[in-house]
């Protein structure tokens, strides 16, 4: 049996790095801007020899880095050790010598976790004057769990898990370290509790952003044991993101096409993806849905037609690579999505109108094989009212990058804890990820977040009005 595990292991930690390297493709590097091509005249066949075009991010500010002092640096920091140096002199002749100023130097001091226990000593009375009436006592507060379990012990489980990526037996050590035997069934239930507090604010989450207007849909594969069947399961992450809002991600065991409806359900709008057919198939069925198509998945499909038509593919990838120079400059500039709309019909738009002129000329031609670069032609012709959708308005991106960014964690930590344990428990991950990512995306101190958060949800035993999710919201929170 454990040489059967252990096979297991092997052959999943090299599927891992399989995705991994398929990953890279997921995100477009953050390179300088494309070289300009100094003689317009030439054609394709002449531009083989040239630098092969690249894109920038779409999904964030590209801003130079300012360096910053220490003092700066440091300044979130408390001050929990000053030590004052006085010259020798001075303590053996003070009356000699007059301070006229000092010298401040900062260094990091590290005080490591500690665990230490919360006493709560409920008072037991009894009427001095009835001493038949039955005893009274203070009136148990609700509690994280009924265990020894606090908010602040599942919260150091739950990022030391799914920020730090640590298996649960590596942390089974660090707390026996630090004093606390605790097994890793122990801290798996902690995680369940802290999935179960989280869910109506995951819920009202995933409610807020559908009434957005906007969202990108993806997916990504995770491995889970099926405690029913021998061998490995594949299951998925699936993810809706609404830009500048939140992420919600659920777990299904599998990628049938009818799962979209359940991640959609009640959503109007512009609905993002990448070119898998199940999302197009949804929208057809849905008028309400205007489906938008990703720019990043159509440059990546030129690029990997390079090794077959080089120039036919540097000359398309090059095209699209001005579109994203000129979201670049709008997101340097912190142009409103208004004046976006406007500045895309006047410049993005006429770029667009080079690439399809190129695409159908292309498709007519009969001297290009059927290749990766045929292959990419289909791809594009086929979602162009897609592609051209992204186009059409101020507040939409070029690219679901920014979503398939926030997988990130989920494969990272694939790559430690190997595979979700049991199919049910995916959904706990989905819950707690979400959150986490979330605040990624707001820049939230997750411990503050989830400390904040617990604390008023508990004493609602698990039933918040939603005047409190409201306000709980990462996008709404403050500390």
């Amino acid at each position: 049996m454990q040489l059967k595990i252990r096979a297991l292991e092997i052959a999943q930690a090299k599927r891992v790095k399989q995705d991994d390297e398929a990953q890279q493709y997921l995100h477009i590097e953050h390179t300088e801007s494309v070289r300009a091509d100094s003689d317009e005249g030439r054609d394709d066949e002449a531009n083989q020899d040239e630098e092969v075009p690249k894109i920038p991010s779409s999904s964030t500010k590209r801003k130079g880095k300012k360096r910053i002092g220490i003092e700066q640096k440091l300044k979130g920091l408390p001050v929990i050790r000053e030590t004052v140096r006085i010259p020798r002199e001075v303590e053996a002749s003070p009356d000699q010598w007059e301070e006229i100023g000092e010298v401040v130097t900062e260094e990091v001091l590290v005080i490591p976790t500690k665990l230490g226990r919360h006493l709560i000593r409920s008072k037991k009375y009894r009427n001095k004057e009835d001493r038949t009436s039955a005893p009274i006592i203070a009136k148990a507060p609700i509690r994280f769990s009924s265990s020894y379990v606090s908010s602040s012990l599942a919260i150091y489980i739950v990022l030391s898990k799914y920020l730090d990526h640590s298996t649960l037996y590596r942390l089974e050590k660090k707390l026996e370290r630090m004093g606390l035997e605790m097994t890793r069934q122990s801290q798996s239930d902690a995680v369940q509790r802290m999935s179960e507090w989280l869910r109506p604010l995951y819920e009202f989450m995933d409610k807020r952003a559908k009434s957005s207007g906007y969202l990108q849909i993806d997916e990504t594969f995770i491995r889970y044991i099926n405690g029913n069947k021998p061998g490995v399961g594949q299951g998925y992450f699936w993810a809706i993101h609404a830009p500048g809002q939140s992420i919600v991600l659920k777990w299904i065991n599998n990628r049938r096409h009818e799962n979209v409806e359940t991640l959609v359900e009640d959503f109007s709008g512009i609905l993002q993806s990448d070119g898998y057919a199940a999302y197009g198939n949804y929208a057809e069925l849905h008028p309400e849905i205007t489906l938008a198509a990703c720019w990043a998945h159509t440059f990546r499909k030129f690029r990997d037609a390079l090794e077959h038509e080089p120039a036919h593919a540097k000359s398309m990838m090059k095209l699209i690579s001005k579109l994203y120079k000129l979201e670049e400059k709008w997101d340097l500039g912190d142009v409103s999505p208004s004046k976006r709309k406007l500045l895309r019909q006047t410049e993005s738009i006429p770029i667009a109108k080079e690439i399809k002129d190129k695409l159908d000329g292309y498709a007519v031609d009969m001297t290009i094989p059927k290749n990766d670069f045929r292959v990419a032609l289909n791809y594009t012709a086929n979602q162009w009212p897609e592609l051209l959708e992204c186009l059409k308005h101020g507040h939409t991106r070029l690219d679901t990058n920014l979503l398939e960014s926030k997988f990130r964690p989920t494969k990272i930590g694939a790559k430690n804890w190997m595979f979700i344990g049991h199919p049910d428990a995916g959904q706990k991950s989905a819950v707690i990820y979400s959150l986490l990512q979330t605040c990624t995306i707001h820049n939230i101190n997750p411990y503050d977040y989830l400390t904040d958060v617990l604390a008023k949800l508990i004493p609602h035993d698990g039933r918040p009005p939603e005047t409190i999710l409201e306000q709980l919201l990462p996008q709404n929170w403050s500390n």
